[in-house]
């Protein structure tokens, strides 16, 4: 998953570098957004998984169909 917030564990900017990696180092605000945007990301992929996954039955079929055509 793509970070905002530089490398995984830094502190954001102006913090106490001591506070790094620990949950006390984000700010509290953001969990509820990181979250929301955590769920919308993953909609977003299985959605894209979902619609992968309909182009390949679709091509699968077709192949089907062009072979029971070359069959007969």
């Amino acid at each position: 998953m793509h970070q905002r917030r530089g490398f995984v564990g830094d502190p954001c900017p102006g913090q106490d570098p001591s506070l790094r990696g620990s949950v006390s180092s984000k700010h509290p605000l953001s969990s509820s957004a990181d979250a929301a945007e955590l769920r919308l990301l993953q909609e977003d992929r299985d959605q894209r998984r979902r619609d992968e996954r309909e182009r390949r039955a679709t091509v699968k079929k077709k192949k089907a169909a062009a072979m029971k055509r070359r069959a007969q």
